[in-house]
């Protein structure tokens, strides 16, 4: 035995260290399994008993509580590790296996709890998980989204079977009756003069007037200066921010002046990443999607937040290299873009572009988005620059 209790203490910033010392007790537990007549090829779940325990439950390796077992099997297992329903019923046999190695080794940390009660642990859901982790209403969204491409035969580790995998996911969010891709149902919007009394009631824009009419008294200065000035509907002098033409004008054209606003705010970032000193590396990769978005939208109708996010989980790995990440951010990535996502649909909706049903602002619980009236007025020229038709209801 190569590693001590000493050296299974790993900080939850040192990737290396814990890549290096989990491979090396795999391969130990391996060893230990097939001198036994077991099968070595169970020591997967010793390992991924140690990702859980290092990435989400915390403590030393090898230092194990009946309910950090119960956490790993039936919490971390049935939302992360992508199991084949075949090997379902060796998880807690192996689980078990690896539980008899370390305290046969000598590296069950007696800080924890005793190799009798974590057996009596894992035979009292040994039931309980196996069908745990096949249930897909369990899933997170990372192991939703490969498990969706293993359904559709698609390699997650082949950058362009997930890029055409992708393609045809987007594709699908498409309503077409007629078969043809370039098809879309005619919109019904109101008339100019509706939309804009409704553009008059969108708070930015009621910010912007307000900014608008009293330059000097900035209530919201981060955004809505920000998005006064990119528009060129006002200019900075010194400390002093005055109004240009073009923003007195649109002062009496609210429809336009949520327009104007609306690609000012793209422009300086939806989601405010380049206001933060540190900020994710995927953040820009997300807000320059926001056409797309809109006009994926525009086609299907309306998505779900939650396949949204899958999506765009899903690009940003086939547009970057997640793996050369450390493994604790590569295994945090889908949970940052979903709340990114979430946080995304969150502001559109603020600016009267989107709204969502049943929505919990933040969560993904089953909401679904949609284009306002304002939303498909916007989108619709983008659509059509994308080679659709997008014929407006008699």
């Amino acid at each position: 035995m190569t590693q001590t209790l000493e050296q299974l203490t790993i900080g939850p910033d040192d990737g290396e260290a814990f890549e290096a010392a989990a491979a090396r007790l795999t391969d130990e537990f391996a060893a230990w399994l097939a001198e036994r007549g077991r099968d070595a090829d169970d020591a997967w779940v010793g390992y991924q008993l140690l990702h859980a325990k290092w990435t989400y439950i915390g403590g030393a390796l090898t230092r194990w509580t009946a309910g950090d077992l119960h956490e790993a099997l039936l919490g971390v297992f049935p939302r992360k590790v992508l199991v084949d329903p075949g090997d379902a019923d060796r998880l807690v046999p192996a689980a078990a296996a690896f539980v008899d190695f370390l305290a046969a080794c000598g590296l069950l940390d007696d800080r924890g709890d005793d190799r009798a009660r974590l057996r009596a642990v894992l035979e009292a859901i040994a039931d309980e998980v196996p069908a745990a982790v096949c249930d897909p209403s369990r899933f997170g969204l990372a192991k939703s989204t490969v498990a969706a491409m293993a359904a559709d035969g698609v390699d997650p580790g082949d950058p362009e079977q997930v890029e055409a995998w992708i393609t045809a996911h987007n594709t699908a969010l498409r309503r077409d009756p007629a078969g043809d891709p370039e098809a879309v149902p005619p919109v019904d919007l109101p008339d100019d003069e509706a939309l804009a009394e409704t553009a008059r009631r969108v708070p930015l824009v009621r910010q912007l007037m307000a900014l608008l009419d009293s330059p000097d008294e900035r209530a919201d200065a981060d955004v809505v200066s920000q998005v006064a000035l990119t528009a060129e509907l006002a200019r900075q002098r010194g400390s002093r921010m005055t109004v240009t033409r073009r923003g007195r004008a649109l002062l009496e054209e609210p429809l336009e002046l949520w327009e104007a606003a609306v690609m000012a705010h793209c422009e300086v970032g939806l989601l405010g990443w380049r206001a933060e000193d540190s900020p994710p590396w995927w953040a820009e990769l997300l807000d320059t999607g926001v056409e797309e978005l809109l006009c994926a939208l525009y086609l299907a109708g309306s998505a779900e937040v939650a396949v949204l996010a899958e999506v765009a989980a899903a690009g940003l790995a086939a547009q970057s290299d997640p793996d050369a990440l450390p493994a604790v951010e590569r295994e945090r990535l889908p949970s940052e873009v979903a709340r990114g996502v979430a946080a995304l649909v969150d502001r559109l909706a603020w600016l009267g572009m989107v709204e969502r049903r049943a929505a919990v602002a933040g969560s993904l619980s089953g909401d679904r988005v949609a284009l306002t009236a304002l939303g498909a007025w916007y989108t619709r020229p983008l659509v059509e620059e994308r080679g659709y038709e997008a014929p407006l209801a008699d």
